[in-house]
């Protein structure tokens, strides 16, 4: 029961909340039509999917064309634009996220009090939008080409992050003993089961082709995990001794937060790894209740994160998603990659830097991409595209209701 009257509050302040300020990008004037999104990738639109959703493809200019996700235009390859005609071969490419944990923070009085960065409270699928309006200078990805590699030397790594996120567990403050509190209180929301006095739980990352030299370019990790204050006992006063450590090395721990305090409390770590203590394979952190008061609360894991330095092996695959942080010092970065799948290969940007880059075959497969560091990519393959479904309009007349 309590955690419906949670849903149906969350829901109407998120409401609310969208009705005050985050609707900016609407028209009421524009028809809209929505798709879902339930995974990170690069997706396309055809033609043919257009047309079957009622979208009147044969009459838009595909210039006009505008597609919204999380409250913003997103940048679109829309594939044989120019003549001003949706042709039967042409699409739209673009880069989409699934939902987060990025809104559900608004439904706290302290957005620092949300322990769930990376998932969403009630469903990994967001709607995007797609439109159109008059103009023919909508956002859209610059295209540009690799045949001047030479010029340029070639970036030795790149950054690649891995995470490990825990929803199996739901977790909440109290308030006045054993009453719940309908409102989003500190630390409330998913995780893993929580941990008691005297154990520990292991978060493991998987690492791979790390980036290793002397002095080289360290890791830039992130963690979430929560003391909870309402077990047993006296609440104000239940004791956590938390102790929260990486492992340098298999079996070596290095301490990065340890604290004794009482009652709910989220922590929200940043902190670096030198390079000398990265190493390939499942990468461990640890998480503690020391075994030193006389009560003690429970604790548990939701999220973590590393950015971590990589080589250009892709490990094989179709689509891999890297980024660069500011530590490129030449105008253009030239990256030489290996061990790729698949054919007709690309590397677009996915957030403010908006490049499509087709890649140049010489025996090797190499990019030169302009430096808008610190910026996020994916390389990807014609074989990884992912496809869009269930596009229709947002209502019956396709307007939103203001």
């Amino acid at each position: 029961m309590r955690k419906l009257i949670h849903i149906a509050i969350s829901l109407l302040v998120g409401l609310a909340a969208f009705s005050q300020n985050g609707n900016e990008w609407i028209n009421y004037s524009q028809t809209y039509y929505k798709f879902p999104i339930v995974v990170d990738g690069v997706y396309r639109i055809t033609y043919n999917d257009l047309s079957n959703a009622g979208f009147p493809v044969t009459t838009v200019d595909p210039r006009n064309i505008q597609i919204f996700g999380h409250e913003r235009e997103i940048a679109l390859n829309v594939e044989g634009e120019n003549d001003g005609v949706f042709n039967a071969g042409d699409f739209i490419e673009f880069y989409a996220h699934k939902a987060d944990g990025r809104l559900d923070s608004m439904i706290y009085s302290n957005p620092l009090d949300h322990p769930n960065k990376f998932y969403n409270f009630y469903n990994d699928t967001i709607y995007y939008f797609i439109t159109w309006n008059n103009l023919t200078s909508n956002k859209r990805l610059a295209k540009s080409t690799s045949e001047n590699y030479a010029s340029y030397t070639a970036q030795p790594y790149c950054y690649v992050k891995a995470k490990n996120v825990k929803s199996d567990t739901y977790s909440y403050d109290v308030f006045n003993g054993y009453l719940s509190d309908p409102r989003y209180l500190k630390g409330e929301g998913y995780g893993h089961y929580q941990i008691s006095r005297g154990e520990t739980y292991i978060a493991n990352v998987s690492l791979s082709n790390i980036y290793f030299t002397a002095g080289g370019p360290q890791a830039y990790a992130y963690s979430a995990s929560k003391s909870s204050g309402y077990y047993q006992g006296n609440f104000e006063n239940r004791n956590n001794h938390i102790r929260i450590s990486y492992s340098s090395a298999p079996s070596v721990y290095n301490t990065i937060f340890e604290e004794t305090r009482f009652g709910t409390k989220v922590d929200k770590l940043n902190f670096n790894i030198p390079n000398n203590q990265l190493y390939n394979g499942n990468y461990e952190f640890r998480y503690q209740l020391i075994d030193d008061l006389a009560e003690q609360d429970r604790y548990s894991f939701s999220e973590l994160e590393i950015n971590y330095p990589h080589t250009f092996n892709f490990e094989g695959q179709a689509y891999f998603e890297f980024n660069f942080l500011a530590d490129i010092s030449q105008p253009f970065v030239r990256i030489d990659a290996s061990n790729l799948a698949g054919t007709n290969i690309k590397i677009m940007g996915t957030n403010n830097n908006n490049i499509l880059v087709s890649a140049f075959n010489d025996g090797g497969v190499r990019f030169v991409i302009p430096n808008n560091t610190p910026s996020d990519y994916v390389f990807y393959a014609q074989e990884s595209i992912r496809t869009v479904s269930g596009i229709k309009p947002v209502s019956l007349s396709g307007l939103f209701q203001n």
